[in-house]
């Protein structure tokens, strides 16, 4: 009996000895094969292009060009491919893959592109949203000629050199990848020259700096506890003697806007005289979350408050009060606020807010930097675009939900990945701002136009 115990015994051991060397073995196997899994689809993004090269292709195969491909937001270069293979699909078409992972969304990006002898053009305002994106670049040519050393254009040098190679087999002048520097090469360099093609220019802007906060040590006057939702009252600062009266308003100035948006399209046309819904993360200046009635066109700004706001802002914005553009346009602001269903109360306190009236030069008036075009694309707007322009970047948006005040605001500061599950993810602060300016300028307001205070900001 023990004989037989020993026997089983020895049998089972030798069984476990075998499964766990299996499980050892298949681990160190996946442990191997780790590299060649993806992370995950949404960490890694796909990016399709295809572009159309000079030359005559016809019945050629395996043509390769190495290219330069660098990504680009407005204000720097975020990514950059030296040696990306493009490869001829057909005719003059030729395309790749480009794979990032982490790839940042929070951007409008254009592309630098630049074949191998060939000039490089720049690509502008693409907004990547999806994982896989095709990128179809073949409406114009990518003209050739530009030989090593490559300098951005054609010239006559380049053209000689062709000439001295024709015949040989030299891949520096053998444009078209062919194997042969012939005639072909010879004429598409010879083209580019003749009509003076130029390579396109890489056109950043400068970093825009924060939005303006006060300066001087003379603050607001707080807003005091609130117990239930009332209206903030603060301390009126006397209305000066010497405040100039606000004249000389062009009342043509954004005529452009008369009969609608002229670049972008409303896709909230009506307003509301309901308070919209917040979040806990749209701060007041009381530090409470609150909501603002920003769609409802009928609360009025008055010239007094306009006055009133104008001398606070002698010493709450001192460095950026003299270039201020208040006085001279705030009617403008006012008319077509509330001719698209705005309330002109709220979008002259964010123009204070932001960039105090235009006073902060190097800032956008109205905060607002891509215009929505009609055809969903973006075109981004520097500080010197006009109120006008902001205006419409503004009322175009389609963040401006006339329920919803809580996402505009997210959206506003910290764009549309923020804004998740009807609620912001981060905390908003140019509201407080905004709420400032609103009541400061706020009078005899009907309780529709009246800011609403919660509880303590999240």
């Amino acid at each position: 009996m023990k004989k037989l115990y020993k026997i089983k015994f020895k049998k089972l051991k030798k069984s476990l000895i075998t499964i766990i060397t299996g499980i050892i073995i298949f681990s160190l196997f996946l442990f191997s094969r780790s590299k060649y899994f993806p992370k995950t689809k949404a960490q890694i993004n796909e990016f399709n292009f295809k572009i159309k090269i000079q030359g005559d292709f016809h019945n050629k195969k395996n043509v390769n060009y190495k290219t330069l491909v660098s990504f680009y937001t407005p204000y720097e270069k975020k990514y950059e491919f030296k040696d990306q293979e493009f490869t001829l699909v057909k005719d003059n078409i030729f395309s790749t893959k480009i794979y990032i992972s982490d790839f940042d969304k929070n951007n409008i990006y254009s592309f630098f592109i630049k074949p191998e002898k060939y000039l490089g053009r720049f690509f502008s305002n693409y907004i990547i949203e999806k994982d896989t994106i095709d990128i179809d670049l073949t409406k114009d040519y990518f003209y050739g000629g530009d030989i090593f050393p490559y300098d951005g254009e054609v010239s006559a040098y380049d053209l000689s050199k062709i000439f001295k190679n024709l015949g040989k087999t030299v891949n520096e002048t053998d444009v078209n990848q062919d194997g042969i520097t012939d005639t072909q090469d010879y004429l598409i360099t010879l083209y580019t020259l003749k009509n003076n093609l130029k390579e396109d220019t890489i056109k950043l802007l400068p970093k825009p700096t924060q939005t303006p906060t006060p300066t001087s040590t003379s603050t607001p006057t707080p807003i005091p506890t609130l117990t239930n939702t009332p209206t903030p009252s603060l301390t009126p600062t006397p209305n000066p003697i010497n405040t100039p009266t606000p004249t000389n308003q062009n009342n043509n100035l954004c005529s452009q806007m008369d009969n609608g948006l002229p670049n972008s399209t409303m896709h909230y046309p009506n307003g509301t005289t309901s308070l919209p819904k917040t979040n806990n993360k749209i701060c007041a200046y009381n530090n409470l979350y609150y909501s603002l009635p920003y769609r409802n066109p009928n609360c009025e700004v008055t010239e007094n408050a306009i006055k009133k706001a104008y001398e606070r802002m002698r010493t709450y914005y001192p460095a950026y009060f003299p270039q201020t553009k208040l006085l001279e346009q705030w009617q403008t602001v006012r008319k077509y606020a509330k001719k698209y269903n705005f309330n002109p109360l709220f979008v002259i306190a964010l123009w204070i807010e932001e960039s105090a009236a235009g006073g902060a030069t190097n800032a956008q008036q109205l905060g607002c930097l891509y215009r929505r075009n009609k055809d969903n694309s973006f075109t981004f707007l520097p500080a010197s675009s006009t109120i006008c322009d902001q205006m419409e970047c503004l009322f175009g948006s389609t963040a401006v939900d006339p329920n919803d005040f809580g996402q505009w605001a997210c959206r506003y500061q910290h764009g549309v990945k923020a804004w998740q599950n009807n609620t912001c993810t981060k905390t908003v602060t140019f509201t407080k701002g905004i709420d400032f300016w609103y009541n400061f300028m706020a009078e005899n307001l009907p309780d529709s136009c009246k800011t609403r205070y919660y509880f303590s900001c999240q």
